[in-house]
């Protein structure tokens, strides 16, 4: 009987052992699995931005990001004074402000944020859209947004339109200036 209660421990636990290994070796190679496809992720990402960097214009649009805020200011003069104005525009006048830096804890450089204020005479709503495609592209490196466009019906058919676009620039430049002409050294903390 000790035998027969033995050779049934022994079984059992041979069988729990079975069990267990069947899962353990489960487990770690759903592990394996998981981790096998999150480096096949991560190697589709490095090879798409590899393409992208060997593309003919990044290094254009690379070269352009390390201009600073002046290039960008003299990018959107010429965009919004080219000659000849789009198809529809008959009289553009602008303004550009410099809005205070945005700076946010964890990020090491501010972003300036520099706003355009354009003021159209059109004979029609289409060239509208192609100022601000126009604008768009000249500074297609930079993020930016329309904030808002105002449209008025003028006499003899003619539309007049404000629109307000703010693009947003970061340099690793060592000086910023904040809106009140001070000066903010990127290796100065702010509260100093």
């Amino acid at each position: 009987m000790i035998r027969w209660s033995m050779a049934l421990a022994t079984a059992l636990g041979v069988l729990a052992l079975a069990i267990v290994a069947t899962l353990w070796t489960g487990r770690t190679t759903d592990i394996a699995a998981e981790k096998l496809r999150l480096t096949r992720v991560a190697h589709q990402r490095l090879q798409q931005q590899h393409s992208l960097l060997k593309s003919p214009d990044s290094a254009q649009r690379i070269e352009q990001l390390d201009q600073a805020l002046d290039a960008l200011q003299i990018s959107l003069v010429e965009a919004v004074s080219n000659r000849p104005v789009p198809d529809g525009v008959i009289d553009v006048t602008f303004e550009q402000q410099l809005m205070p830096p945005m700076t946010q804890a964890g990020t090491h450089y501010p972003v300036s944020v520099l706003r355009l204020s354009l003021m159209l005479t059109m004979e029609h709503s289409v060239g509208l859209v192609n100022m601000l495609d126009q604008v768009s592209g000249a500074t297609s490196v930079w993020p930016s947004e329309v904030r808002g466009c105002e449209l008025r019906r003028l006499p003899m058919q003619r539309l007049s339109a404000q629109c307000v676009m703010d693009f947003y620039h970061w340099s690793d430049d060592s000086a910023v200036i904040r809106p009140d002409n001070s000066l903010l050294n990127n290796d100065q903390d702010e509260g100093t």
